[in-house]
């Protein structure tokens, strides 16, 4: 576990450290590396103005008619999926239907290098949803952020 007052790194499975190096090693040869804190500056945020991005928006969806495909595979052109990115840490992702329903909340788990939040279009009752305009809230400590998302055929 990382805390302010013992900045460690402890890697776990899946991670890796590259190093690269146009001196050559020699037996005995040791390494200490030093790297600062990653820090997130609130006071660079200012709310309207985010850089909050939706990917694909419009997002043009699939039609009926196509051939079907194997179990589990929603789409032939890839998953069906719609993303959030630079999202704030910790922000929560509200989607409402066009009468304000609310549709799916999402939320982002707070790491401070990947920024993106993935909806697969699909209701919190896991249905899919359908074509329309959507309005969303990023509700975060920096504020609150509104948008659109329009799906369709």
């Amino acid at each position: 576990e990382q805390t302010i007052s013992d900045p460690s790194i402890v890697f776990g499975d899946g991670d890796t450290l590259f190093l690269y190096s146009s001196k050559p090693f020699r037996k005995g040869d040791q390494f200490n590396f030093k790297t600062i804190m990653p820090t997130v500056l609130n006071d660079n945020f200012n709310g309207l103005n985010s850089k909050i991005r939706v990917v694909p928006n419009p997002y043009i969806s699939a039609t009926k008619f196509e051939s079907p495909l194997p179990p589990g595979i929603t789409s032939g052109r890839g998953e069906r999926k719609i993303e959030f990115r630079d999202v704030p840490n910790n922000a929560e992702i509200k989607i409402f239907t066009s009468r304000g329903q609310l549709v799916r909340t999402l939320y982002h788990d707070g790491n401070i290098f990947n920024g993106t939040v993935s909806w697969n279009l699909k209701s919190s009752e896991n249905l899919d949803v359908a074509f329309g305009v959507y309005f969303y809230t990023v509700n975060s400590d920096n504020g609150i952020e509104k948008g659109k998302i329009a799906i369709i055929k």
